[in-house]
């Protein structure tokens, strides 16, 4: 997925971070840090280069955030990472993605972020933020589900 986006964004004002640069979110006094697994960060280019300063530690304004849910962070990614997430007014977006099943939940700033919910039945997702309609094969390329067996 992060190398299909990637690829898709080449040449344009946007950047992509996989789990190496951290999202900064400012809320009151408190400064919080996350590492998101894939964040999409786009920046029109810029007259005066002290309002697009650039941080290689940490972004700011994600415009994209995507989350793979794993037993030990899915509680962290669904409470408090979405709560701070939304604080960010660069982010549009909010994807959660499963790894045990095909399914896909965006959360979208304009939809006050309220559910959508990509699963089996569907074969496109559809990234509005970056313009993008991505294929669910593409998503869960070389993913082998197992079946969990009730004892």
């Amino acid at each position: 997925m992060a190398a299909f986006l990637r690829n898709y964004l080449r040449g344009s004002s946007c950047r992509i971070y996989m789990e190496n640069v951290k999202t900064q979110i400012q809320i009151a006094q408190n400064l919080h840090y996350y590492y998101p697994d894939i964040q999409i960060t786009c920046r029109a280019a810029a007259n005066n280069a002290s309002d697009e300063t650039e941080n290689a530690y940490y972004e700011d304004r994600p415009k994209l955030i995507i989350e793979v849910l794993s037993p030990s962070t899915e509680r962290r990614d669904r409470a408090e990472k979405f709560y701070h997430y939304q604080q960010l007014d660069s982010l549009e977006a909010y994807v959660l993605v499963a790894q045990d099943t095909r399914r896909i939940e965006i959360y979208r700033r304009n939809n006050n972020w309220a559910w959508e919910l990509y699963t089996e039945e569907t074969t496109q997702v559809h990234l509005q933020s970056v313009e993008l309609e991505l294929p669910l094969d593409v998503i869960y390329e070389d993913v082998v589900f197992t079946e969990h067996v009730m004892l």
